[in-house]
């Protein structure tokens, strides 16, 4: 990844058999900071996960983001989770490139494959992925059963529940007043912080994330290229 020897940023990527206690603890230590959590509730969600990458910034760890992919109805899945970024790593566009990665395998060589991204997304999170990938719906009740059917069941999976009259899923994590104190007006005034304050009004509060879905159309792998 871009930048100066010193400054620059690395990216590890570790399979699911090497998901154990000697990488997850760590993990979960540095990241209780951002998002707090109990290492059960962090873990349950990981190992639901096919692939982990670690960002490391002069070796130091500055974030990291879970992957998993699968197939349902004849269309290839893509969900990210655990996503954390250190704030002094924030604008670099981390994710993005991580995401532009797994995006353009699950294509597997076949452009007309159905790929679709899931995400289970705060308000941070969304904000950053909506304004690299502009192609995006929520999901509730009004949204293709099979769609609800498969947040329903990967939801589940981490010991989160997903409502389908209000598209929220209730992960059981709260936004530390920290963050919350750092939201200026001007970040809850862009066009992406109103839909999703729109969607989940109360996520200060609720330990409610949003589910959405985003396309992998070429606007949005764009998007994602312009970012990363």
């Amino acid at each position: 990844m871009a930048g100066d020897r010193a400054h620059a940023v690395t990216l590890e990527r570790i399979d699911r058999a090497g998901f154990d206690d000697a990488v997850l603890r760590p993990l979960h230590a540095w990241s209780t900071r951002l998002l707090a959590e109990s290492y059960d509730h962090f873990a349950r969600h990981a190992v639901t996960n096919d692939e982990l990458h670690v960002f490391r910034r002069g070796g130091e760890l500055c974030g990291f983001q879970f992957w998993r992919a699968f197939d349902s109805g004849g269309v290839r899945y893509v969900l990210g989770g655990k996503l954390r970024v250190d704030p002094a790593a924030r604008r670099r566009g981390l994710h993005h490139a991580s995401a532009l990665a797994i995006l353009r395998a699950q294509h597997g060589g076949d452009p007309d494959r159905a790929v679709v991204r899931l995400s289970i997304a705060s308000l941070f999170g969304f904000v950053s992925l909506a304004r690299a990938m502009p192609h995006y719906r929520f999901v509730d009740a009004a949204a293709e059963p099979a769609l609800c059917a498969v947040f329903a069941r990967v939801s589940a999976e981490s010991g989160y529940a997903f409502d389908a009259t209000t598209g929220l899923v209730d992960v059981g994590i709260a936004i530390p007043d920290d963050q919350l104190a750092q939201l200026a007006a001007s970040y809850l005034a862009l066009p992406e912080a109103v839909a999703y304050v729109a969607r989940n009004p109360v996520f200060a509060r609720n330990r409610c994330f949003v589910a959405v879905v985003f396309d992998v159309d070429a606007v949005n792998l764009a998007g994602l290229a312009a970012r990363g």
